[in-house]
């Protein structure tokens, strides 16, 4: 089961979905609806005011979701999954840098050992004084009905 350090995150989790993980920090949201069969999740957040949005309909079979890190909080990050998303094990989403997020529409399809990254970890660029980053990164999109595989 996933675990919150805080009473201002809120956790949203329709059956018959598994969800490991925790979440640290404050003001956290995680929503995901009624999966098509028992779907399973790893996520992992260091931060303040993320967002996670999972529609109903989906199908995961492995899907580690990771926001920010353990020396590098992130904050104000999103992610959207439309319906009926289908994603195959070992398929990993980072949001690594502040601000950044990631938006699948519906009916898109994702193979085994797929990675995506938003943000240059490990490589981030702070502000020495302030230790904010320097380095936004913009969205990543994938619109409706995409197919993702291995080659």
């Amino acid at each position: 089961m996933i675990s919150s350090s805080n009473k201002s995150n809120i956790l949203k989790i329709d059956n018959p979905s598994s969800v490991m993980g925790f979440v640290s920090r404050f003001d956290n949201y995680i929503n995901i609806g009624a999966g098509q069969d028992k779907s399973n999740f790893v996520i992992e957040i260091f931060g303040n005011n993320n967002y996670i949005e999972i529609a109903s309909g989906h199908m995961a079979r492995g899907l580690k979701i990771v926001v920010g890190g353990r020396n590098f909080p992130a904050k104000s990050t999103k992610l959207l999954i439309g319906r009926w998303f289908s994603v195959e094990p070992n398929t990993n989403f980072y949001l690594s840098n502040s601000g950044s997020s990631l938006s699948f529409g519906d009916s898109c399809m994702l193979s085994n050992n797929i990675t995506v990254r938003c943000g240059e970890m490990p490589h981030l660029i702070f502000d020495i004084s302030g230790g904010d980053y320097l380095d936004k990164n913009k969205s990543v999109v994938f619109g409706k009905h995409v197919s993702i595989h291995r080659s």
